[in-house]
């Protein structure tokens, strides 16, 4: 939904259009409701489609973006994922500045990911392994007040598989910047998120409608090395991509701001989300 809204009214798409024919088949153990354990097992051909949509009804001047062409063939893979889910909607009464009664509604918990895709497989065209994690915490400071983090972490080795690369940029990573801005096979994505209850300062906003300011941190790294630690060489505070920004949102989801990039003088770029950032 997000992707055909920001499509029709601003002519930016999200998403790279291909066509994958295969199968999967997996396991998973489940040690308590929260936990996770996955053995799966993947074979798919992959295929470029052209682009045949250029214009949209709205958007000004702009066209779509072009579709990027993606890296044909059989790829073969053997999936681990670890997964652990304890975020949830929170909700506490408490009394607001001025002293009324009010209802406010938080996520808090954790939600990580660690994932490993082996994809030196027989059969595939190409071999290639690719690393992820991916951790959340929300944090309730006060009944009116949270932080919000995420921290994510991946690489990818062997042939280069483009649909397998890491990229930068777009609202579900550094929203200052345009979608896919910067590519590479080594990324370091660091969001955070203030978040202040408007309960806080009257009823009439209801639980969960809240300012969220973020601060986003991201690297980019490209290296042929094997070892996932290499391509981070450059990482250095005056190196990372530093967005800021504020928006209007709902602890549940719909969330609309604008988000600066610093490390060049730009237009602040409009956000709009139908889900949380993360």
């Amino acid at each position: 939904m997000e992707n055909a809204v920001y499509s029709f009214f601003a002519r930016e798409d999200f998403r790279d259009y291909y066509k994958v024919a295969g199968y999967s088949g997996y396991i998973a153990f489940r040690p308590s409701r929260h936990r996770e354990i996955k053995v799966e097992w993947r074979s798919d051909y992959y295929e470029n489609r052209p682009q045949d949509v250029f214009y949209g009804r709205w958007g000004g001047n702009k066209v779509l973006p072009p579709n990027p062409a993606i890296t044909e063939g059989r790829l073969n893979s053997v999936v681990l994922t670890f997964q652990e889910e304890t975020a949830h909607e929170h909700g506490t009464r408490n009394m607001n500045v001025f002293g009324d009664s009010v209802s406010f509604e938080q996520i808090q918990g954790e939600s990580s990911i660690l994932q490993f895709e082996l994809g030196h497989m027989p059969g595939a065209d190409f071999g290639f392994n690719r690393y992820l994690l991916d951790s959340r915490n929300f944090w309730p400071i006060t009944s009116c007040l949270g932080f919000d983090s995420r921290v994510r972490f991946e690489a990818t080795t062997g042939d280069t598989v483009r649909q397998k690369e890491e990229f930068l940029g777009g609202p579900g990573s550094l929203p200052g910047l345009y979608n896919k801005s910067i590519g590479g096979n080594r990324l370091l994505l660091v969001n955070t998120e203030i978040r202040f209850n408007l309960a806080e300062l009257s009823k009439v906003f209801g639980p969960d409608m809240q300012l969220v300011f973020n601060n986003d941190f991201g690297f980019m790294g490209m290296t042929q090395e094997s070892s996932i630690i290499k391509g981070f060489e450059g990482l250095r505070f005056n190196t990372l991509i530093y967005n800021m920004g504020g928006a209007i949102g709902f602890a549940s989801g719909i969330q609309f701001g604008l988000s600066w990039r610093t490390d060049i003088q730009d237009s602040p770029r409009i956000v709009f989300r139908l889900e949380r950032p993360f």
